[in-house]
């Protein structure tokens, strides 16, 4: 699963060398080499060309290229790994092996020697050694990323991979984020990215790793992948189980810290809401509409268990004309038709009333509603608490 065919992995990293390079002598070897024929570098690179026309069935030149490059310079690791891969190509896997071996010893940034060594690692079943190469090649050559991200994404579900991931994503600040980011970005199932999150704890910088759960959360929810939305939430810094069944406000609100977790505010041309502290440095929720205007203007994502409950929503200021209200309700939107169990809406400082989940509806939201009603004056009101308790 980890890596293709050895041909087009060593054809990737042969071609990645070629081309990262702006050196003259690495842009034009054959005539670096008839200008200054003592260049080591320039016929090792001659021979690394040469090999890349056919990496399976490499030409005799390819070894006489790297072996004279290796009298004029012992420690020339783009020779040794040429001479590496046409040995284990003519059937010395051993010996290609230990010339490879050579060569990354001698310089880390030879991206070819790691690529080959990823392979070789891969079709031994060592994918904790595969993985060392990957990390060295994903630290010193980012365009790297373009390669080897999606190989990694389309390995995420074997777990003996991911178990082998783990130490890279919690302790990795150089390109662990960046992957997390693509896989975020690409995933087309997000089964195996929320195990490698839970599994490996989560990224190293806190920040980013805030940033990145926070997207995570915002894709899962919107899948209506609500149990995974919830154990990657129970992850986070200053998280808590009560958070998942208050419909209170609190200064996470404030700075949506927590994303789809929390309470989604809107502002749009004709309604906006906002959860700001009050006077009394109490987060509450600011709501105001335009009149002829009934929309939901915030949410509140809730994981209660199926039974009776009662809500009370209290406000501490409405102003509106004729027909202006805030109401609320409560849906089950993994369920049929997005099932609402329970709607009201008054023109009054106090909306209360009883419902009844039904089995099945393990995540809810809580919406609230305003109107502006059909006066020319526009509604204007606090939510100053929301309270659900069992009945």
């Amino acid at each position: 699963m980890l890596l293709t065919a050895i041909l087009g992995v060593i054809a990737a990293g042969l071609s990645f060398a070629l081309t990262a390079s702006t050196l003259a002598r690495r842009a034009n070897p054959e005539m670096a080499a008839r200008m200054m024929p003592i260049n080591s570098l320039a016929l090792a690179y001659q021979a690394e060309r040469l090999l890349a026309e056919d990496p399976l069935h490499p030409k005799a030149d390819v070894g006489k290229l790297a072996r004279s490059a290796l009298q004029l310079q012992a420690l020339n690791p783009t020779a040794l790994r040429v001479l590496g891969v046409v040995a284990a190509a003519r059937g010395d896997e051993r010996k290609g092996r230990a010339l490879i071996f050579q060569a990354q010893h001698q310089s880390r940034r030879d991206a070819p020697a790691q690529f080959w060594l990823i392979e070789d690692a891969v079709q031994r079943g060592d994918i904790r050694t595969a993985l060392v190469h990957y990390d060295i090649v994903l630290r010193n050559k980012p365009f790297s990323h373009k390669i080897l991200f999606p190989i990694l994404l389309n390995a995420l579900g074997d777990p003996a991979i991911r178990l082998a991931l783990r130490r890279y994503i919690r302790t990795d600040d150089i390109w662990a984020p960046q992957f997390a980011s693509y896989a975020l970005a690409n995933s087309k199932d997000l089964t195996s990215l929320v195990a490698l999150t839970v599994e490996s704890g989560g990224l190293k910088n806190p920040q980013i790793a805030q940033e990145q759960a926070v997207g995570l959360i915002a894709r899962l929810v919107a899948e209506y992948r609500f149990a995974a939305a919830r154990r990657i939430y129970l992850m986070m810094p200053n998280a808590t189980p009560a958070r998942l069944i208050n419909p209170g406000f609190d200064k996470a609100d404030i700075e949506m810290r927590y994303g789809a977790i929390g309470w989604q505010t809107r502002s749009q041309s004709d309604a906006s809401s906002s959860v700001v502290e009050d006077d009394a440095d109490r987060p509450s929720l600011l709501l105001s509409a335009n009149a002829l205007t009934t929309t939901t203007i915030a949410t509140k994502l809730l994981y209660l268990r199926p039974g009776k409950y009662h809500i009370g929503i209290i406000l501490s200021k409405f102003e509106g004309g004729e027909g202006a209200a805030v109401g609320g309700q409560i849906r089950c939107p993994a369920q049929t038709g997005d099932r609402t169990v329970w709607s009201q809406r008054a023109s009054a400082r106090m909306i209360q009333g009883d419902f009844m989940l039904p089995t099945g509806c393990d995540a809810q939201y809580l919406d609230i509603v305003v109107s502006g009603g059909s006066s020319a004056s526009m509604l204007d009101a606090a939510v100053r608490s929301v309270a659900v308790r069992p009945q």
